[in-house]
């Protein structure tokens, strides 16, 4: 058969097929796709194919693009291995498109009946999905709302830095202080707000030198009196870095304790 497959080139055709389809999973089993063996199989793949292409013909505006390969993701998941923001989104995505097909199919039931019964066989997700719209957003962003301690520190976090800033806008203001600094703007380094000090001048305005300017004749320096409030926006960080990484174990495990189901969908 194989030499008989080759003369026809028969990978070419499925190359060709395969070209067409939208999601990894879907090309990699065209690819593997051989000859059927009895007559019954073939009428019904084809039967599936004209159902297939008057889908396509009533509805137009049917896309279910958004369906990711999750093979690698799930594998990470149950190894215990923390899913990232962007790997959660792609499986967020998934699930909802997932969803997506079953209620398109629930609504045209009997229309066309074999790819019905794919569609509304899919695992029901919507749990597993809303667990991980309650936490990201739609660009991938942990939202505040994730948690009411990620809210509360986040809020605690806007505080902190709005009177540094306030602060720092006083100091460049003040009259003593406007021949000591280079510019008056306020910028940071290594997460840390300060202001750009002339170099003959940092006595003049204690602190910590944090970088300076390439030519040396600027001090980004961190004012004394700002070092508490700066110390607190660091803690306040770290907590949030910490309630961050506790929310994406969450969804994790939530991805691993549904992997076989999610292997089949």
């Amino acid at each position: 058969m194989e030499r008989s497959l080759l003369r026809l080139e028969y990978n070419k055709v499925l190359e060709k097929i395969a070209s067409f389809v939208a999601s990894q999973l879907g090309r990699e089993k065209v690819l593997s796709l051989r000859p059927y063996p009895d007559l019954a199989t073939i009428l019904k793949e084809q039967a599936q194919t004209t159902e297939g292409k008057e889908l396509r013909r009533k509805e137009p505006g049917a896309d279910f693009q958004s369906w990711f390969d999750l093979r690698e993701e799930i594998v990470k998941a149950t190894r215990g291995v923390t899913l990232t923001p962007a790997e959660l989104l792609l499986i967020g995505k998934t699930l909802a498109t997932c969803r997506q097909i079953k209620i398109f199919f629930v609504k045209r039931k009997g229309q066309y009946p074999l790819l019905e019964q794919q569609g509304t066989s899919l695992g029901d997700f919507t749990a597993l999905e809303r667990k991980i719209t309650a936490v990201l957003s739609p660009s991938g962003e942990i939202m505040d709302q994730a948690s009411p301690e990620l809210a509360k520190i986040r809020r605690q976090l806007v505080n902190v830095k709005q009177q540094i800033k306030e602060r720092l806008e006083r100091m460049l203001r003040a009259p003593a202080y406007l021949k000591y600094f280079q510019d008056l703007i306020i910028t940071v380094r290594d997460e840390r707000y300060v202001v750009p000090v002339k170099q003959e001048c940092r006595h003049q305005v204690p602190g910590i030198i944090h970088d300076q300017s390439a030519s040396g004749a600027t001090l980004y320096i961190e004012p004394m009196e700002l070092i508490e409030p700066g110390n607190e926006m660091r803690r306040l960080q770290a907590r949030e870095a910490k309630e961050i990484n506790r929310l994406l174990y969450v969804l994790t495990q939530a991805v691993a304790e549904r992997q076989a189901e999610l292997n089949q969908a």
